[in-house]
């Protein structure tokens, strides 16, 4: 009788229930471009993904051919989520579908938005912005400025354009005409004054997320860089005698140089001097001059799906041979595991999914910061 009800419990059953909610709850992770190994890897693996290309027109004939980078771009699966909970006697008389609703898809979903969290966190590598702090983008005027940089960083208009946006532009942008008028005809008006969609605009699809990023700086406020042309960090020098962090996802730009710059590293300067670490190269040769750092600030970003990767394999089911039953399922360039054992100490059965995973920022000019209240 034991085992007809923990044959019950199927892993399989609750590896398919929970990758159906993991894809559609994600956010970012649905709208960046994904890449996957086959072969089953651990926390710390380093796999090979592709990349999209990029390419530029030539005068005909004999132009050269340019190379395709047939490797595409190494992601390190750094990240192993787990959400794991039990079910007492009790619990185990509950039906299938009662543990489907009540716990497989909660923690599915737990999963997600860590998945989606991360991604999010990549923001810290964009260093291009509009926008002002301590001002909301909730006017047409501020999706048309949107719309500019898309044009202006000559991000490619093929469908992928996103604007991912916090509570608080969210509920700005409802207000609009633009979005609640018309509501009677099948239109993204309609879906805005029923469903609270806002759907695309000016050629980019715009999203809310409860994981809009924000970003914090140091306790550094000012100081002067030295450097040269090309490189990818600047020595600092404070003329204080106290201590000054710089956090990574800081903007900053340089006097004399038009370029905006984003703290790729955290740095403590103590004293005197540190060498800060930058993106993008040095634009400019400096010395001692000053930088302004951008103030604190919440993100609505915008970018392309090429901008960023997530990177997925499948984690490994030898524990099936050491008594827990164990599935990985994968789809979509999605993988999850589903682990299933009953613990005799505590009469409980034991329920896990996880998944393993890695993001990367592929090309930072594919994507902007709107800058706003933080």
């Amino acid at each position: 009788m034991a085992g007809n009800i923990l044959n019950f419990y199927d892993p399989l059953f609750y590896a398919q229930e929970a990758l159906i909610v993991l894809e559609k709850e994600l956010g970012f992770a649905s709208r960046i471009h994904r890449g996957y190994s086959p072969t089953p890897q651990q926390k710390g693996s380093t796999i090979n993904i592709s990349k999209p290309g990029t390419f530029t027109a030539k005068d005909a004939p004999g132009s050269d051919a340019q190379a395709v980078e047939a490797g595409g771009t190494t992601i390190v699966l750094d990240t192993w989520k787990e959400v794991k909970f039990k079910l007492t006697d009790m619990e185990l008389t509950f039906t299938k579908e009662k543990i489907v609703s009540d716990h497989i898809r909660p923690a599915a979903y737990a999963l997600a938005d860590s998945i989606d969290q991360r991604c999010a966190a990549m923001y810290k590598d964009i260093y291009n912005y509009t926008g002002a702090v301590n001002e909301l983008p909730t006017a047409i005027t501020d999706m048309t400025k949107v719309r500019r940089m898309f044009q202006d960083q000559l991000i490619p208009d093929d469908g992928q354009r996103h604007w991912a946006i916090n509570s608080a532009t969210e509920e700005g942008l409802l207000a609009l005409a633009i979005f609640n008028q018309n509501a009677g005809v099948p239109s993204a008006a309609a879906e805005a004054f029923l469903k609270g969609s806002l759907g695309s605009k000016f050629s980019y699809e715009i999203f809310a997320t409860q994981n809009a990023p924000s970003q914090t700086n140091g306790t550094a406020t000012a100081a002067n860089a030295s450097g040269t042309a090309g490189a990818s960090t600047v020595t600092l020098a404070s003329g204080s005698g106290a201590t000054h962090t710089f956090k990574q996802g800081t903007i900053f730009t340089i006097a004399g140089d038009s370029q905006k710059y984003v703290v790729t590293e955290n740095l403590a300067l103590v004293s005197s001097a540190g060498v800060l670490k930058i993106s993008p190269k040095l634009a400019v040769t400096c010395s001692s001059a000053a930088i302004t750092l951008l103030a604190a600030h919440s993100v609505n970003l915008g970018f392309h799906r090429n901008a960023f990767a997530l990177a997925m394999a499948p984690l490994s089911e030898l524990g099936n041979s050491l008594g827990v039953r164990m599935n990985t399922l994968s789809f979509n360039d999605l993988s999850l595991r589903s682990k299933v054992w009953y613990d005799a100490d505590s009469s409980e059965l034991r329920v896990s999914l996880d998944c393993l995973y890695g993001v990367k920022t592929l090309d930072p000019q594919l994507a902007f910061r709107y800058i706003a209240t933080p």
